[in-house]
């Protein structure tokens, strides 16, 4: 009995020492909830890494390997009743139609999209664009890594840059465009 008494003594947590009232476990409990709840919300908040620098339309277009325009081919009714989503396959198939700046051995071109829950890549529904590519080992991915512009919709043949309307010959003049 007498190490029991010793080792309460040496200790003191009574509620008038902890915390200037209250007791520890509590405070414990409490802290750990918040810890848990700011790890969660930083967890969602910096789920997928944000670009620093993000490049503009000319840079893209320097850095970009192949330019097509192209729409995706294995897009399905069920993505469309989802669309815009928050997530989707890891590469899609794009059925090329014009190349822009580059070269390819095959119209059809596997296409980086998703890398888990970040759209990274080239996140497209059945519609026409303009997309700028870098090739990667087996497919292609967007220019530096998806901190840049991506794709640009392209509807009767021009390709629609923020308001502004620009036929597909016209932008590859502007943009020095070629491809064998």
């Amino acid at each position: 009995m007498e190490k029991d008494s010793v080792f309460k003594s040496s200790i003191n947590i009574s509620p008038n020492n902890v915390f200037n009232g209250g007791n520890a476990v509590q405070h414990f409990s409490r802290y750990l909830f918040i810890a848990f709840v700011w790890l969660g919300f930083m967890r969602l908040a910096w789920s997928c890494e944000p670009c620093f620098e993000v490049l503009d339309l000319a840079e893209s277009i320097l850095q970009a390997d192949l330019i097509i325009i192209g729409h995706r081919k294995d897009y399905t009714s069920e993505e469309k009743d989802q669309w815009p989503k928050q997530q989707g396959p890891d590469s899609v198939q794009v059925l090329v139609t014009k190349i822009l700046k580059g070269g390819l051995d095959n119209n059809l071109i596997e296409v980086n999209s998703w890398d888990g829950m970040c759209p990274y890549g080239i996140v497209v529904d059945d519609a026409q664009y303009a997309m700028f590519l870098k090739k990667r080992e087996h497919v292609y991915d967007s220019v530096n890594f998806g901190c840049s512009v991506k794709t640009l919709p392209v509807r009767n043949d021009e390709i629609h840059i923020d308001e502004n309307l620009i036929s597909i010959e016209n932008f590859k003049k502007r943009y020095d465009l070629y491809a064998p």
